[in-house]
């Protein structure tokens, strides 16, 4: 597994970022031998960094998992936010280039940083209520976003979803499920993953159409993915 490099200090930083080192160093050793084998001082001798520099910059060692899930959450909510913005008044067809974008943005995000996608699925639940409450605020407001979709969609008249929170929790599942299947097993890969992610969003949307919107909508299900996909 590709190990993330830890990013460069800045002019007047601390020399070689101790922070930045710490994070990484954290990241690599919950995915290597979980969150519970880890110590504190496995994380220093990793980041070649002292105790006491730990201590500066967190209380302990579920706050460093805090903050690196804080850090990747916030930062895909923020790309997810951008994609979406303005989706109501474009065209159908732009629609679908929309969720398909935004289906590969989330894959390839979590590809970016395996080891942290694996520390949050295997061990980041049940750790605190602080951490609970970060990755299930975080999955509860990415449920909300595509419901606030469905919605958005709903007053231009090309559907109805009479339980929009109901679909967009099946294609928050559908996703985490295929992340993980793709972070260890290494299939199915980010193009199949959001082939199929499209076709069952389309699907569920084409199950709530109305009647005669519904011929509207077919050519969208053929253009959602290239032939013979």
């Amino acid at each position: 597994m590709t190990r993330r490099a830890p990013r460069a200090a800045a002019p007047g930083q601390e020399p070689l970022g101790s922070r930045e080192r710490l994070l990484h160093a954290a990241e690599t050793l919950f995915s290597r031998q979980g969150f519970h084998h880890t110590q504190i001082l496995d994380i220093t001798r990793e980041a070649s960094a002292g105790v006491g520099t730990f201590y500066r910059y967190f209380k302990d060692k579920d706050d460093i998992l805090y903050v690196l899930l804080e850090e990747i959450f916030t930062h895909f909510r923020g790309r997810m936010a951008d994609l979406r913005r303005g989706l109501e008044q474009l065209p159908p067809i732009e629609q679908v280039a929309v969720l398909r974008q935004t289906f590969r943005m989330a894959f390839e995000a979590h590809m970016a940083r395996p080891e942290l996608t694996l520390t949050w699925f295997r061990h980041g639940y049940g750790v605190n209520e602080r951490i609970d409450g970060v990755i299930w605020g975080f999955i509860t407001d990415i449920v909300r976003d595509f419901a606030s979709d469905f919605e958005r969609l709903e007053r231009t008249g090309l559907l109805t979803v009479p339980d929009k929170p109901a679909l967009a929790m099946g294609l928050v599942g559908l996703t985490h499920y295929l992340v993980h299947r793709m972070v260890v097993e290494g299939t199915p890969t980010i193009d199949e993953a959001v082939n199929l992610c499209t076709r069952f969003a389309l699907g569920g949307l084409l199950a709530f159409a109305p009647d005669d919107r519904v011929s509207d909508l077919l050519p969208l299900l053929r253009l959602a993915t290239p032939s013979g996909a």
